[in-house]
């Protein structure tokens, strides 16, 4: 914070129903109180010295040093104690980071910010005017509890990780059937060696238990998706 101090008008401004007092420098730049910015979003003050000190704050005033400049003791016109003030930019930051963090009220603020931005923009160039009421009801109801809790599920849902489902390829499908087949060989292995020193099974009764070609070759036809049989009795043959 620099040491000087700068005197400044000051206005009352409402971002749905938090007021927040903005101070207009000489040069018609704007601050906002630090101690106000951080009770937006249920923080204590002492979380901007904690968030100047942070490695992010540090690389942002490595690429923009303006930032450090932001930050400004100024004194309010009918006022005796000066505050400790910032720009818009810094405030957006601030809160922006502790969005990231997972702070649902800070989520919630930033994207209602952008989103009444976007609108703004939108009605000039549309010409559209005297929209103000609607706005500051939209923002209202971005900010309600309802509107913050809409923001937490959609932030919750969009980093849930869901598996990427690929299509079955001709060739997965042709692998997987072959896998089958021959665990359906070892099955009917493993019976003949269990029973054949006692009460070896017939032919007929083997088929039964394992598979027989009538059996598989409907099978293959229908997983893989052929319409003449004589081609599944053929990968049949070749498998053994």
């Amino acid at each position: 914070m620099t040491e000087a101090t700068i005197k400044a008008q000051r206005r009352t401004i409402r971002i749905s129903d938090i007021p927040l007092e903005v101070a207009m420098l000489p040069d018609g730049s704007y601050r906002l109180s630090q101690t106000q910015v951080t009770a937006v979003i249920e923080k204590h003050h002492s979380s901007f010295a904690q968030f100047f000190r942070s490695k992010s704050f540090k690389l942002w005033l490595g690429i923009d040093s303006g930032l450090r400049n932001s930050m400004t003791s100024v004194e309010i016109d009918g006022s005796n104690l000066p505050i400790a003030s910032i720009s818009f930019e810094t405030a957006l930051i601030y809160w922006f980071k502790w969005a990231e963090k997972g702070n649902s009220l800070a989520r919630a603020l930033v994207i209602a910010l952008a989103k009444h931005s976007l609108y703004d923009r939108a009605d000039v160039a549309f010409g559209v005017k005297d929209r103000q009421l609607e706005s500051d009801r939209t923002l209202a109801k971005d900010l309600s509890d309802a509107g913050i809790a809409r923001i937490e599920a959609m932030y919750q849902t969009e980093y849930v990780e869901l598996p990427e489902v690929l299509p079955e390829t001709q060739t997965e499908r042709e692998l997987k059937l072959k896998i089958q087949l021959i665990q359906l060989e070892l099955e009917k292995e493993k019976i003949r060696h269990d029973n054949s020193s006692k009460n070896p099974f017939p032919a007929t009764e083997i088929n039964k238990v394992g598979a027989s070609p009538w059996q598989v070759v409907p099978w293959i036809q229908k997983t893989l998706g052929w319409a003449n049989s004589a081609d599944a009795s053929r990968l049949l043959y070749q498998l053994g």
